[in-house]
């Protein structure tokens, strides 16, 4: 059985739709988590009828990346980021120390 919450209240599925009129009945809706993962990233997002084509060049380029359905890029970890980060030649400005170096 689906369970909706909304604003910590559990509701109805109608109740739900009404008061989150962005998000799609059985489409995931990603949450920050304490972590941080998985990240959706708006800023790298692609237009939504070119999301294949990018997913295929992503796989070419070692990084294979999942995208929501409006074409954002949905990184696992910080490597994941750092990573597709470089294929596509893309400066992290949320990089950090706490990221993997690149091995020489």
């Amino acid at each position: 059985m689906t369970k909706y919450v909304l604003n910590g209240k559990t509701v109805t599925r109608k109740e739900f739709l009404r008061g989150a009129p962005g998000l799609r009945a059985g489409e995931p809706c990603f949450v920050a988590s304490t972590r941080g993962w998985p990240l959706v990233s708006e800023a790298m997002g692609v237009h939504p009828s070119q999301v294949q084509a990018v997913m295929a060049d992503d796989r070419r380029k070692g990084v294979p990346t999942d995208y929501t359905r409006d074409g954002c890029p949905i990184f696992t970890s910080r490597a994941h980021r750092k990573r597709y980060c470089e294929a596509h030649g893309y400066f992290d400005r949320n990089g950090g120390y706490g990221d993997p170096q690149k091995r020489r």
